[in-house]
């Protein structure tokens, strides 16, 4: 009952009291100023969110700040249509519409317009991104395919953290946390200028976190991150300018994993710890025509290394982007562009995987074109367009329709048909998984021997795709009310499981056993519906409150089988119902307080492994609590931040983290930060 007192009273203290609103008003985007929000990602121009025929969510630079969150994972739960889990201390399961897991392939994520989606796993590694986030401006989410602009692996959504522009963080910004489960960090950035066209901005940054808690075991999680890197912005002349933002990492991440063996138990447990490192440098020049064009071309060098006992690679990445937008016939507005990436990989065997080919060196070209035309002036508008590709897996198109309706400035109704692709990852098609043995079972009518199941890639895989269909609507109702509604439904083919095939006996002396081949099969289809909404209130001038809600159903369908078993090796689990409102309220003078309330709908593992038990994962609810005092003319914050006040623990996931089903407990956290630009 303590936990439920505790939670009455900060809301008391968040909303019981009207003396407060005496107070300051809250400095993010008023209601006014939100469908006015100018987005990139969901057109590659910038754009009000009002004229934008997409579902979009931004995260602005006031969002982060007073979500108290600590990293990206943790900021992306506020979005609606988003599925955000905790795996343990450093890893995170990040999807868009369903389909979640740890390497959820259908999601494309960036950093400045640079991918960090891997061609390995067609996922993210979260634990090796860790973005400043006092020096993020903004972050773009996108529900819904974005493969003609962007290309494949948008399939359900893209993800664009876009950070600010080094003249806006000038001075040193000083920033230091530490809390619960040995967790501490500390940030140093510094803007300097030289003359009116030069603007740089130096960052170095640690993380590190000791083993969390659990109930029954103690995981063997810590990590610790350290990078440092710089942002150059520089106007060429008045209408030409010149960014390059580049950064070294490295890092380890601990880790708790089980290793097959061919003799009893047929298994063991031990602690590992995965190394990485890495750095890009990225270059955007751009110009600006006088009919409101653009030019911009951006080109990167990312190269990543990392060793742990499942995977040990390095992976070089260079891309080359170019994008021309003019007008044409006075309503109308043309983008085209071409793209280049060429991949080289070196993938060594470990004692659970083997790559064949050890090496390649892969490309992807691809060319797209958009066309907008505005068929009434301030009240209708259709864009269309399409990108073709070229990879591995073939020709791949992946054109689009959307429409927008405005009745109204305040009122916008829009439609969308998509088609999505998702290119098989290196894993998917060239691996060879020694996945686990199982032991031999009483009454089987072989002879009792192990069997190991060995899971290999298939090279002649089609890409996964995604039909789409969308409609939405997003409103100002009033001057203190934002709504914005979406609905979605999917249709997806070519998903890509599992095919056993019959024993192979494997006649040793002195351990005899079976393997169980299974190769990769794109021969499952799903169907998707889902309702997402997201919504602002002004209740008072010092006391704002943001709702998102998010259903969705996902239905998954094998092929029927005669002989051999089809094994289903997607992450098909998602909440059913997620619900999050926070709020935001300045009490006093140089105070603030936020809470953030979230449920997340109970999840049940469905194996389609046989020799695996299903695990089932309740709902929880949960809060996040904010005390901040700031003094804004010595820019000065010190906060005090606690997640997960109302359980001790919970679990946020249950499914497969490569050889073994997991349940995730997440335990409660403190922790102070302080922030200082001067």
């Amino acid at each position: 009952m303590h936990r439920f007192a505790f939670a009455a009273l900060l809301i008391f203290l968040a909303f019981g009291s009207p003396a407060w609103s005496a107070s300051k008003p809250l400095t993010d985007f008023s209601l006014e100023e939100l469908m006015d929000v100018e987005v990139l990602s969901a057109t590659k121009k910038l754009q009000p969110l009002s004229r934008t025929p997409a579902a979009v969510f931004v995260i602005n630079a006031e969002d982060i700040r007073r979500s108290g969150a600590t990293t990206i994972p943790d900021l992306l739960r506020m979005v609606p249509g988003l599925q955000v889990a905790k795996l343990d201390a450093n890893k995170w399961a990040v999807s868009a519409r369903g389909f979640n897991g740890r390497f959820a392939n259908k999601l494309l994520v960036m950093i400045d317009g640079r991918s960090i989606y891997s061609p390995l796993l067609s996922g993210v590694f979260w634990e090796m991104h860790h973005p400043i986030l006092e020096d993020i401006e903004r972050i773009e989410v996108i529900r819904g395919p974005g493969g003609s602009l962007w290309g494949a692996n948008a399939v359900n959504g893209i993800i664009n953290i876009i950070t600010r522009h080094s003249a806006q963080t000038q001075g040193t910004l000083v920033s230091a946390v530490a809390g619960t489960q040995e967790y501490a960090a500390a940030t140093l950035s510094h803007g300097l200028k030289w003359g009116e066209q030069n603007h740089l901005r130096l960052h170095a940054q640690y993380i590190g976190h000791g083993e969390s808690e659990a109930a029954t075991h103690q995981p063997a999680d810590d990590f610790y991150n350290l990078r440092t890197g710089l942002r150059l912005d520089r106007d060429l002349n008045i209408d030409t300018s010149l960014m390059v933002t580049g950064e070294v990492f490295q890092g380890k991440s601990g880790q708790t994993v089980v290793l097959p063996q061919i003799s009893e138990p047929f298994s063991h447990q031990i602690d590992d710890n995965a190394e990485y490192s890495g750095g890009f440098l990225l270059a955007r020049w751009k110009k600006q025509q006088l009919d409101g064009g653009e030019f911009r071309l951006q080109t990167y060098i990312d190269r990543t290394k990392y060793e742990d006992v499942i995977f040990d690679y390095r992976i070089h990445t260079y891309d080359v982007d170019f994008q021309h937008r003019f007008n044409y016939f006075n309503r109308h507005e043309l983008t085209w562009g071409l793209g280049h990436r060429r991949t080289a990989d070196r993938l060594n065997s470990t004692p659970l995987t083997t790559f064949v080919p050890s090496r390649l060196t892969y490309n992807l070209w691809s060319a797209f074109v958009q066309n907008h035309t505005t068929l009434v002036p301030d009240l209708l508008e259709i864009t269309f367009g399409t990108k073709w590709e070229q990879s591995r897996t073939g020709t791949e198109w992946q054109p689009n329709l959307r429409l927008l309706y405005r009745p109204h400035p305040d009122h916008s109704l829009w439609a969308a048909v998509s088609r999505g692709v998702r290119q098989p990852s290196r894993a998917e098609m060239d691996v060879q998984f020694n996945l686990k043995f199982i032991p031999p079972e009483p009454g089987f009518t072989l002879p009792p021997f192990p069997i190991q199941v060995l899971v290999s890639g298939r090279s002649n895989l089609n890409a996964e795709t995604l039909n789409a269909h969308e409609i939405g609507y997003r409103a100002r109702w009033h001057e203190n009310l934002f709504f914005d509604l979406a609905f979605f439904y999917n249709e997806y083919k070519h998903l890509i499981g599992g095919e056993a095939h019959d024993l192979i006996f494997i006649e040793d002396q002195d351990n005899p056993y079976y393997i169980q081949p299974a190769f990769s099969l794109g021969a499952v289809s799903a169907r998707s519906h889902g309702v997402e909404v997201a919504g602002s209130w002004q209740a008072q001038p010092n006391w704002k409150l943001h709702l998102a809600y998010t259903y969705l159903r996902l239905d998954i369908r094998l092929p029927p089988s005669e002989q051999r078993v089809l094994i289903q090796f997607l992450d098909t689990e998602a909440p059913k119902h997620q619900i999050s409102l926070r709020s935001s309220t300045n009490i006093a003078a140089n105070y603030e307080l936020d809470l953030w309330l979230r449920y997340v709908d109970a999840l049940s593992n469905v194996a389609q492994d046989p020799s695996i038990e299903k695990i089932s994962v309740s709902p929880y609810v949960t809060l996040d609590a904010r005390l901040a005092w700031r003094h804004p003319r010595k820019n000065l914050e010190l906060a005090l931040v606690g997640q997960n006040l109302l359980n001790r623990r919970h679990a946020e996931f249950a499914g497969y983290d490569f050889f073994e089903v997991l349940t995730t407990e997440v335990p409660r956290r403190v922790y102070g930060k302080v922030t200082w630009r001067f």
